[in-house]
Parts: structure tokens; sequence; C-alpha cells
């Protein structure tokens, strides 16, 4: 390899590795299409009681618990 093509590598790795990783990360309030997350989901908070809470104003068409089980939010959804 050239001296120029690696220095060029070199440049391009520090480059990444300063940029702000951030910029490809998604919002936690925006999984799966859903618009807003009010809460977390438990026992007490469940799929149905979201679905109402999100539907109940008419504003949101859609809403349930998502996410992994052990930190599911309640999520509302505009169709």
């Amino acid at each position: 390899m050239t001296k120029a093509f690696m220095i060029f590598v070199l440049v391009v790795v520090l480059a990444t590795s300063l940029s702000n990783s951030n910029v490809l990360a998604s919002s936690v309030n925006n999984r799966f299409g859903y618009d807003y997350c009010i809460k977390p989901c438990s026992t007490y908070f469940s799929n149905e009681f979201c679905y109402k809470v999100c539907t109940q104003d008419g504003y949101y068409s859609d809403g349930g618990c998502i996410g992994f089980i052990q930190d599911q939010q309640c999520c509302c959804k505009k169709c």
C-alpha cells in the first residue's frame, strides 16, 4: 500500500471515531412507528388500558405496550 493511501485510511478512521454516533440512533419514543410514549406498562397499566388511554380523545388511533418485557412502554400512534 502507498503512504498516501495509509494516511487517507487513518484520517477516515480518526474522523469516524470522533464523529457523533448518536446521529444514527433512533429515539426511544419512536419505536415501530409509534408517535408518543406516555408511561411504562405494568400489571396495573396493561396493554388494554394503554389502548384506551391513547384513543380516548380521538387524537391517536392506536396504542399498546411495546418493547422488551422488562421495560415496556405505553406508546400511542396516529394511523
